[in-house]
């Protein structure tokens, strides 16, 4: 049981990292964007390099089924790769401001990110239980942020 909690940390890792690799490629290919993507980037950069200096801490006080385990790495597997296909995708072909924005948003909701939600509710010591709450946050501000500047270059585009 701790090899497979062990495995969903370095997962929740990735995924961050993913995310992040995918805004740092948002930033080289939107230049009038890069100030917004390179920050974001960096967030989620800080978000991984939490969990993997904690890994250990998270990996005794996570509190799942086995089954509940299971569920979780597949989920943060298939949100891993569907990065990585949109990595490679936007590199051969870039993507428009407004599917770039829409991508960003249906991650940020995804269940990666959401399951921090859920990551959440399976610690047994509050203070972890309340960081990922706050990465929780994070990820709602992001999707926020992200949706604010899809209406603001449509109302660009509009005018």
């Amino acid at each position: 049981m701790i090899l497979e909690k062990k495995r969903i940390v370095e997962s929740l890792v990735n995924l961050e990292y993913g995310v992040a690799g995918l805004y740092h490629l948002y930033a080289d290919l939107f230049e009038a964007d890069r100030a917004f993507w390179q920050q974001l980037a960096e967030e989620e950069e800080a978000h991984a390099k939490f969990l993997k200096k904690n890994k250990v801490t998270i990996t005794e006080r996570l509190s799942l089924s086995a089954s509940g385990l299971e569920g979780l790495a597949s989920s943060f597997k298939m949100i891993t790769k569907r990065i990585f296909e949109l990595s490679q995708e936007y590199k051969k072909e870039k993507p428009t401001q407004k599917e770039a924005y829409v991508a960003a948003i249906q991650l940020e909701q995804s269940a990666g990110e959401i399951h921090f939600k859920q990551m959440a509710s399976c610690m047994k010591d509050s203070n972890v239980r309340h960081i990922f709450e706050k990465f929780n946050q994070a990820d709602q501000d992001h999707s926020k942020r992200i949706r604010n500047r899809l209406a603001d270059a449509a109302n660009e585009s509009a005018e």
